[in-house]
């Protein structure tokens, strides 16, 4: 997967990130909670043991996130406020081209030229941060909602595509599914 499926992958997933970090946050508090009843009543130490490798695992999906959260943001703020209105406009609200045009007051011609340059500049603030392919994927390799994601060869274009935007859906039905499992 190269730099620019990592740089589009990181926006468009931006969107979702806070209410899955919030999801993790309450299910390691429902599970700790519980844990300590059962623990009263059962008194087991395999129980325990349990509890803390479930939460454990959560606690690490939610640092994966909160880090793929943060370096967006890092990408947002250095670049120029039109590029970053665009990402905004593009990745994260989903709109087309011509929408953000009008939106932004510009020609189509040249807001789809603003797609190019805000991959360039996100690309060079990401080199200045250390972050390229396989940073990326180290920091991502657990979450397999992101990697599926990541390969989408729609990614662009999602709202676009609905067949594309029904695969994106379940990729993230799957990945709450699997933060649900581990409690």
């Amino acid at each position: 997967m190269n730099l620019k499926n990592w740089i589009q992958t990181m926006f468009s997933v931006y969107g979702c990130l806070e209410n899955l970090i919030e999801t993790i946050d309450k299910y390691v508090e429902m599970k700790t909670l519980s844990s300590m009843y059962s623990n009263l009543m059962n008194l087991g130490k395999n129980c325990t043991l349990k509890v803390f490798d479930d939460v454990t695992k959560l606690i690490n999906k939610k640092i994966v996130l909160l880090n793929l959260k943060f370096v967006s943001e890092k990408v947002l703020e250095n670049l120029p406020s039109s590029l970053a209105r665009f990402i905004i406009l593009k990745y994260i609200e989903e709109r087309r081209l011509d929408e953000i045009a009008e939106i932004m007051e510009k020609s189509t011609r040249t807001v789809a030229r603003y797609n190019a340059e805000a991959i360039s500049r996100a690309r060079k603030i990401l080199s200045r941060y250390g972050y390229d392919e396989n940073k990326f994927f180290n920091m991502c390799h657990t979450e397999k909602w992101l990697l599926e994601i990541c390969k989408s060869p729609n990614l662009p274009s999602i709202r676009n595509a609905p067949s594309t935007l029904n695969i994106h859906i379940k990729i993230m039905a799957n990945a709450t599914r699997e933060y649900r499992q581990l409690v």
